[in-house]
This record gives structure tokens, C-alpha cells and sequence, in this order.
């Protein structure tokens, strides 16, 4: 895992959230809440909608890709008025993650 700049261990288990590389992903949205930078999930893992899980009796464990995509992602803060000052603090936030 060094070319992540992390030693955390590659372990994945959809049913489960384990855990190394979710925990560490979970620590770096929670230090840029900290900065006042929100997230939010960047994509959506469909069969984790009720509408679709109940419909379709769908579970987690069916689509392992599609639910670490979903846990894995954020998107971050972009919209028209955002200026280069908020810009750069938000990518500088991030490149000092550590």
C-alpha cells in the first residue's frame, strides 16, 4: 500500500464495512468536516435505495463493486460562485490529509 501513502491493510468485506482501508477513508472525510469542508457520498450503490432493496429483495452482498464505489467516493465542494481562495483551501485540505 505504499503507492497510497498508507500502510493500512487491503482488507474488504461488502457484508461487513471491513475495514482498513474504509477506516482510513472514514478518518480523512472526517478531518475535512473538521475544516468545514462537507462531503458527500460520490456514488450510488442503487441496490442500497429501499425502493429497490424491498422491490428486487436485493442485499448488500449481491454487488461488491457497486458498494465499495459507494463507501469509497465522496464528492467534493464545487459550484459556480466558489471562488480561487476557497478552491485552494479545499484542494491544500486535502493534500495535508496526513
Amino acid at each position: 500500500m505504499n503507492d497510497l501513502g498508507t500502510y493500512a491493510e487491503n482488507t474488504w468485506c461488502p457484508g461487513c464495512g471491513n475495514f482498513g482501508i474504509l477506516n482510513a477513508f472514514k478518518k480523512a472525510v472526517l478531518k475535512l468536516e473538521e475544516k468545514g469542508i462537507a462531503t458527500v457520498p460520490g456514488a450510488l450503490a442503487v441496490h442500497t435505495v429501499e425502493y429497490y432493496k424491498n422491490k428486487y429483495r436485493l442485499r448488500e452482498c449481491e454487488f461488491p463493486t457497486s458498494l465499495m464505489a459507494y463507501k469509497l467516493s465522496i464528492t467534493l465542494p464545487l459550484y459556480p460562485q466558489m471562488n480561487e481562495k476557497e478552491q485552494n483551501y479545499v484542494i491544500n485540505s486535502i493534500k495535508n490529509l496526513n
